[in-house]
């Protein structure tokens, strides 16, 4: 019954996000703003370039990081859950409600960028991922266990674009057209590499503490530093965006 009622609320918000315009309004608003979209694409820098910008290092290293901490969590979550007590029937329904809300975040995220950017969506996925650790920790068979349990499944489902669609964004935000092709290879190949030790990692934590509670805290921290990371790497990618964007425009002007 839960599973229906919150399918049917995704359902709801999925085509409030993609209803179409009703019929007989203009197809074009009068007097439109214009604004540039924030996922626009731009020109970027040849590949040769962002290999020696060091946040070009810097933006791997927070995908690898991202990558492994995600999927250490994603892979004990479920265990964890049956460790502290919480029934086979209520661990199905989290994880049948956690698919349930992919839809959602897919949708979401595209969106949420397009509004407000790439530093506020990271900051979104990330602090969405750190929130559901913390709260796994306090998961026990209490009603308020049991709620966080339901909750921080939820929540974490809004980071898991971070391994995903969140690469293309960050590639096309950071770098631009020109080297997209091979920054993407470099960046799926990475998170690749995170999401393949992700599990192994898990597993030596719970050996030597007996507990995954550990884990969770570690990469609250983790995810805390990546989001300080892409800061710093947002920032400077975005200096020298603005300084090729206003190089391009004095050109059209002096042509």
């Amino acid at each position: 019954m839960l599973s229906a009622v919150i399918a049917f609320v995704i359902g709801a918000l999925v085509v409030l996000f993609l209803r179409e315009r009703p019929e007989g309004e203009d197809a074009v608003p009068d007097a439109p703003k214009v604004k540039k979209a924030r996922g626009s694409t731009w020109v970027g820098l040849p590949y040769e370039t962002v290999k020696r910008k060091f946040y070009f290092y810097a933006t791997i290293a927070l995908v690898f990081l991202t990558g492994i901490s995600l999927q250490s969590v994603g892979t004990i979550t479920l265990v964890y859950f049956a460790d502290v007590g919480l029934s086979a029937g209520y661990i199905a329904t989290i994880a049948t409600v956690s698919s349930l809300c992919l839809t959602l975040t897919k949708i979401m995220v595209g969106t949420v960028y397009d509004k407000c950017g790439l530093r506020f969506t990271i900051y979104m996925c990330l602090f969405s991922a750190t929130s559901a650790f913390i709260m796994k920790l306090f998961v026990n068979t209490s009603v308020l266990g049991m709620v966080l349990a339901m909750v921080s499944s939820v929540i974490v489902v809004f980071a898991t674009p971070m391994e995903t669609v969140m690469l293309s964004l960050i590639n096309n935000d950071l770098f631009g057209s020109k080297p997209y092709e091979k920054v993407q290879g470099v960046l799926m190949a990475v998170n690749s590499l995170g999401l393949c030790l992700g599990s192994p990692l898990a597993d030596i934590y719970h050996d030597m503490f007996g507990t995954y509670k550990p884990c969770f805290w570690f990469f609250a921290i983790v995810f805390t530093f990546v989001a300080l990371g892409y800061t710093f790497v947002i920032r400077a990618a975005h200096k020298d965006r603005k300084a090729i964007l206003e190089k391009i425009e004095s050109e059209k002007v002096t042509a």
